[in-house]
């Protein structure tokens, strides 16, 4: 089971799970209200908002992932994401860099 099941499905909304990209950012951006400090919530919603094609709202959130952690590093994700697929490794990291980060 993913840690972070809204955040992992964003590029999946038309399996099963039901959910779409709005849903994901909607319950993301609520996860970051309640504790402001999650970089995982805020690295998730920066990916979901920079694939959704909504930069000024990534590039918002990139800077909350810095805020928490200065030295964050796509990189990092990208190897330790619970992604299989490669794939889906990249397409997460691309988005990520998108937004700003490295």
């Amino acid at each position: 089971m993913e840690k972070y099941p809204i955040a992992t499905s964003i590029d999946r909304h038309e399996t099963a799970s039901g959910l779409n990209p709005n849903y994901c950012a909607r319950e993301l951006f609520g996860v970051t209200q309640l504790a402001p400090d999650d970089i995982a919530a805020h690295s998730a919603l920066t990916a979901t908002y920079s694939m959704m094609g909504l930069e000024k709202e990534a590039r918002a959130e990139a800077a909350e992932v810095l805020r928490i952690n200065p030295r964050f590093s796509v990189d990092s994700v990208a190897k330790t994401s619970s992604y299989k697929d490669q794939s889906q490794r990249d397409k997460i990291a691309n988005a990520l860099r998108k937004a700003g980060l490295k």
